[in-house]
Protein backbone atom coordinates (compact mmCIF):
# COMPACT_ATOMS: atom_id res chain seq x y z
CA UNK A 1 0.00 0.00 0.00
CA UNK A 2 1.20 3.52 -1.01
CA UNK A 3 1.50 6.00 1.48
CA UNK A 4 0.28 9.15 -0.61
CA UNK A 5 -3.52 10.00 0.04
CA UNK A 6 -5.66 9.58 -2.77
CA UNK A 7 -7.06 11.88 -4.42
CA UNK A 8 -10.78 12.99 -4.77
CA UNK A 9 -10.61 11.04 -8.08
CA UNK A 10 -8.71 8.34 -7.10
CA UNK A 11 -11.58 7.45 -4.11
CA UNK A 12 -14.00 7.88 -6.42
CA UNK A 13 -13.32 5.16 -9.23
CA UNK A 14 -12.18 2.96 -5.56
CA UNK A 15 -15.78 3.55 -4.56
CA UNK A 16 -17.48 3.15 -8.09
CA UNK A 17 -15.60 -0.44 -7.72
CA UNK A 18 -16.63 -1.57 -4.18
CA UNK A 19 -20.25 -0.95 -5.09
CA UNK A 20 -20.05 -3.09 -8.58
CA UNK A 21 -18.33 -5.81 -6.77
CA UNK A 22 -20.21 -8.30 -5.19
CA UNK A 23 -20.01 -8.75 -1.69
CA UNK A 24 -16.55 -11.12 -0.41
CA UNK A 25 -15.45 -10.18 -4.09
CA UNK A 26 -13.22 -7.36 -2.89
CA UNK A 27 -9.27 -9.43 -2.66
CA UNK A 28 -6.24 -8.13 -3.64
CA UNK A 29 -6.00 -10.83 -6.76
CA UNK A 30 -10.01 -9.95 -8.38
CA UNK A 31 -9.00 -8.69 -12.29
CA UNK A 32 -11.24 -5.52 -11.62
CA UNK A 33 -9.34 -4.28 -8.39
CA UNK A 34 -5.54 -5.12 -10.60
CA UNK A 35 -7.02 -2.97 -13.52
CA UNK A 36 -7.67 -0.22 -11.29
CA UNK A 37 -4.29 -0.09 -9.24
CA UNK A 38 -3.11 -0.12 -12.36
CA UNK A 39 -5.47 3.06 -13.40
CA UNK A 40 -4.52 4.72 -10.58
CA UNK A 41 -1.21 4.76 -11.23
CA UNK A 42 -1.19 5.92 -14.01
CA UNK A 43 -3.28 9.03 -13.60
CA UNK A 44 -0.72 10.80 -12.42
CA UNK A 45 0.98 11.02 -16.11
CA UNK A 46 -1.66 11.15 -18.03
CA UNK A 47 -2.77 14.59 -15.66
CA UNK A 48 1.05 15.49 -16.33
CA UNK A 49 0.52 14.92 -20.36
CA UNK A 50 -2.71 16.56 -20.52
CA UNK A 51 -1.17 19.53 -18.61
CA UNK A 52 1.75 19.85 -20.82
CA UNK A 53 -0.29 19.58 -24.15
CA UNK A 54 0.90 16.04 -24.88
CA UNK A 55 -2.86 15.12 -25.14
CA UNK A 56 -6.23 16.57 -25.18
CA UNK A 57 -9.65 15.99 -25.86
CA UNK A 58 -11.53 16.57 -29.12
CA UNK A 59 -14.76 17.94 -29.42
CA UNK A 60 -16.31 14.65 -29.30
CA UNK A 61 -14.75 13.92 -25.74
CA UNK A 62 -12.19 11.81 -27.30
CA UNK A 63 -8.31 12.10 -26.27
CA UNK A 64 -6.05 12.82 -28.77
CA UNK A 65 -2.06 12.70 -28.73
CA UNK A 66 0.03 15.22 -29.77
CA UNK A 67 2.22 15.22 -32.99
CA UNK A 68 5.16 14.80 -30.56
CA UNK A 69 4.30 12.20 -28.76
CA UNK A 70 3.11 10.64 -31.55
CA UNK A 71 6.14 10.47 -32.48
CA UNK A 72 7.30 7.90 -30.13
CA UNK A 73 4.72 5.15 -31.40
CA UNK A 74 7.20 2.62 -31.30
CA UNK A 75 8.72 3.14 -27.89
CA UNK A 76 7.88 1.23 -25.01
CA UNK A 77 6.19 3.80 -22.61
CA UNK A 78 4.02 4.84 -25.67
CA UNK A 79 2.75 1.27 -26.72
CA UNK A 80 2.33 0.40 -22.99
CA UNK A 81 0.77 3.89 -21.75
CA UNK A 82 -0.59 6.03 -24.62
CA UNK A 83 -1.97 4.03 -27.56
CA UNK A 84 -4.00 2.04 -25.23
CA UNK A 85 -6.17 5.65 -24.20
CA UNK A 86 -5.84 6.89 -28.14
CA UNK A 87 -9.56 7.76 -29.29
CA UNK A 88 -11.26 6.47 -26.51
CA UNK A 89 -14.26 8.15 -25.74
CA UNK A 90 -14.37 9.99 -22.26
CA UNK A 91 -17.05 8.58 -19.88
CA UNK A 92 -19.22 11.24 -18.96
CA UNK A 93 -20.54 12.40 -15.73
CA UNK A 94 -24.53 12.69 -15.38
CA UNK A 95 -23.50 16.20 -13.92
CA UNK A 96 -21.00 18.52 -13.76
CA UNK A 97 -19.74 17.95 -17.60
CA UNK A 98 -16.18 19.18 -18.94
CA UNK A 99 -17.16 22.36 -20.26
CA UNK A 100 -16.59 22.12 -24.29
CA UNK A 101 -15.14 26.03 -23.77
CA UNK A 102 -12.19 24.93 -21.42
CA UNK A 103 -11.58 22.05 -24.19
CA UNK A 104 -11.59 23.94 -26.70
CA UNK A 105 -9.20 26.40 -25.14
CA UNK A 106 -6.43 23.53 -24.39
CA UNK A 107 -6.67 22.31 -27.76
CA UNK A 108 -5.98 25.93 -28.91
CA UNK A 109 -3.50 26.75 -26.61
CA UNK A 110 -1.93 23.96 -24.44
CA UNK A 111 -2.29 21.07 -26.58
CA UNK A 112 0.70 20.66 -29.36
CA UNK A 113 -0.53 20.05 -32.82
Amino acid sequence: MRGEKWTREEMILAFNLYLKLPFGKMQRGTPEIIELANLMGRLALYDKAFDKGLIGINGNYEVILSANLNKNRTKDYFVKYFAPIEKVKLQMPQKYLPKAEFLEWHRDIVFEK
